[in-house]
């Protein structure tokens, strides 16, 4: 019997990004269930196109809430016990990349050897316009500069104990080591300044009170325009961007 691999993701918003996504996972994944957070685009329309991929219901008001997304995460993957040998929780604008070995193959081998948990190592995509196109963005945008902030665990057997933090950039694992992959979590969030821009005021028009107090999606701010992933700081890494996906 062969692997089998579930994908988890929550959207909202995301109809410019979310046709690349099912276009770059559906294909490798055998199951894609996808949470709707009260999306008022045609998210829904887009993803039931795709035969492997299920709609349900996040009652989060359309809201960004880091605490109840983190607690919802953390009890939704154990559905999978049983049923997945392996769970990817990417969010909708994240891109696994494994080059020329398929994702499968990958994962199958890890399984042979007992790896349970895998992180992927992190990219900020970049590229001066958003491209809109049937094809896949990996073909496309290429460009892009290392990022450890966005090295992420995404990857893992639903059967070990994951708790992510707020954010869900890293979590705690009981039962298994972490393993560092070669694999590439491409963030394909700096598409065009006009793209940035939308992105951004859609979420912070979205973040609850409590979570701008504790200063989660700080960067979402407009008033925040110099620091890292401001719009200052995309151009500057536009500039410097080097290849990350070879041909």
């Amino acid at each position: 019997m062969g692997l089998t691999i579930w994908l988890y993701c929550t959207f909202n918003g995301d109809a410019e990004i979310i046709s690349y996504f099912m276009r770059h996972y559906s294909p490798v994944v055998d199951r894609l269930i996808m949470f709707d957070n009260e999306s008022q685009d045609n998210c829904r329309e887009i993803i039931s196109h795709y035969a492997n991929a299920e709609i349900r219901d996040y009652h989060g008001n359309g809201k960004i809430d880091h605490v109840a997304a983190l607690q919802f995460a953390n009890s939704q993957y154990k559905e999978a016990r049983g049923h997945a040998d392996w769970v990817i929780w990417p969010d909708c604008d994240e891109f696994l990349w494994t080059g020329k070995t398929p994702l499968r193959s990958i994962l199958e081998d890890y399984k042979k050897r007992g790896i349970r948990v895998v992180s992927a190592r992190g990219y900020q995509m970049l590229s001066d316009h958003f491209q809109k196109d049937d094809g896949l963005i990996t073909d496309m945008i290429k460009l892009g500069v290392p990022d450890d902030e966005y090295s992420k665990t995404y990857i893992f057997d639903p059967d070990i104990d994951l708790q992510w933090r707020p954010g869900r950039h890293t979590c705690n694992v009981s039962n298994a080591k972490i393993h560092e992959s070669d694999i590439k979590l491409l963030h394909y969030r700096y598409l065009g300044e006009d793209y940035f821009a939308r992105r951004n005021a859609n979420n912070f028009a979205g973040q609850i009170d409590s979570d701008r107090a504790k200063g989660y999606g700080y960067h979402f701010n407009p008033d925040y325009t110099t620091g890292k992933y401001s719009a200052a700081w995309f151009r500057d890494c536009l500039s410097r961007a080097e290849k990350v996906i070879e041909d």
